[in-house]
């Protein structure tokens, strides 16, 4: 366990059965099976694992970093220091992708923007998400 100038924690894993340099991204939970639940949802990534330890879930084409959920879960006091950001399927709009979030078992969370992108909703846990436009890469970015 490491942390970076900010003080955010991370881990450096050993052997992981992973292509990309970014290995994964955790969460807390309390109720692993409720966070995969909701974040399946959300997402279209599939629980690659699940235990006592709490739930793994991966991209369905196999890349990218795996979005684990678990204990233990530390006391909350603020806003999350990681906060996921999401953005409407193809072809959705905001207000549709909103609802359909809210739906799945999002609420909402009052950053101050009022019903402007983005949105800030917080998954059934309380851990902050942000709703954005569906915005294309640059080139140079991918």
């Amino acid at each position: 366990m490491l942390a970076d100038p900010e003080g955010n924690e991370f881990c450096v894993l050993p052997e992981v059965d992973c292509d990309d340099r970014l290995a994964a991204i955790c969460l807390d939970a309390a109720d692993p099976a409720v966070q995969g639940r909701f974040w399946t949802a959300v997402t279209g990534w599939s629980i690659a694992d699940q235990g006592d330890w709490g739930v793994n879930l991966r991209s369905p084409a196999g890349t990218g970093p795996a979005l684990v959920m678990g204990p233990p879960v530390a006391p909350k006091s603020g806003k999350n220091r990681l906060r996921l950001d999401v953005t409407p399927r193809p072809g959705g709009d905001m207000a549709a992708e909103v609802g359909r979030l809210l739906d799945a078992g999002a609420s909402r969370v009052d950053a101050g923007h009022g019903e402007t992108s983005p949105q800030t909703l917080a998954d059934p846990e309380g851990n902050e998400f942000r709703v954005l436009k569906a915005q294309r890469l640059k080139p140079s970015a991918l």
